[in-house]
């Protein structure tokens, strides 16, 4: 409850002030090593329950692990899987799923920042994004190649956040995509809109 009252103390003040006065552009942006240029829509697909998909949908190729219990590609023991695993297109472009506060940013290890500071990442998922929603509702955003946020930021659902990697203990290219409530993994299918990607369809 503290969290949802912080969020919306936030937000009212962001809308007050101003923050989301200016409509989030539309970004064209050439995918390297021969991918195609692909338009980029700052809006995701209809949403359900407010919420759009965490990847662009003309990105989105298909899912590769569902939340629950499998066997680790990385351990190969079975373990309890606490997001959901996305393909998309190379670099695929990463949205928030609503609108939020960005808590934590985890810039991919390698990155360099400020005054010649290399970041290192998350230990376990490399370049990550957190983000707080309403009422104690968390999104998180894992494996990024690269992250366009800061934390203190506001967010609106569909911003482009960051693209897709394999940073962190990742075998392959992915989003490892999580919801939190209170702090508690959930299953982001029933936050997510029923969207098929081109190897679904």
């Amino acid at each position: 409850m503290k969290k949802a009252a912080i969020f919306t103390a936030v937000v009212l003040l962001g809308f007050s002030a101003g923050w989301f006065s200016h409509p989030v552009q539309q970004a064209r942006e050439e995918l390297p090593q021969g991918g195609m240029e692909v338009p980029i829509s700052p809006v995701g697909p209809e949403p359900f329950q407010g919420y759009v998909f965490p990847i662009a949908e003309e990105d989105y190729l298909m899912k590769t692990s569902a939340f629950g219990v499998r066997v680790s590609p990385i351990l190969r023991v079975e373990r309890y899987h606490i997001g959901l695993d996305l393909a998309g297109v190379w670099r695929a472009q990463i949205v928030s799923v609503a609108d939020g506060l960005v808590v934590d940013v985890y810039p991919p290890p390698g990155t360099r920042g400020p005054r010649g500071i290399v970041y290192q990442g998350h230990k376990v998922y490399g370049g990550m994004i957190r983000i707080l929603h309403s009422d104690g509702i968390e999104s998180l955003y894992a494996h990024l190649s690269s992250t366009r946020v800061r934390e203190g930021q506001m967010v609106r659902a569909g911003d482009v956040i960051g693209r897709q990697g394999g940073t962190g203990l990742a075998t392959r290219d992915h989003l490892h995509f999580e919801i939190l409530v209170d702090g508690e993994p959930v299953n982001p299918l029933l936050y997510l809109p029923d969207v098929r990607g081109r190897s679904e369809r």
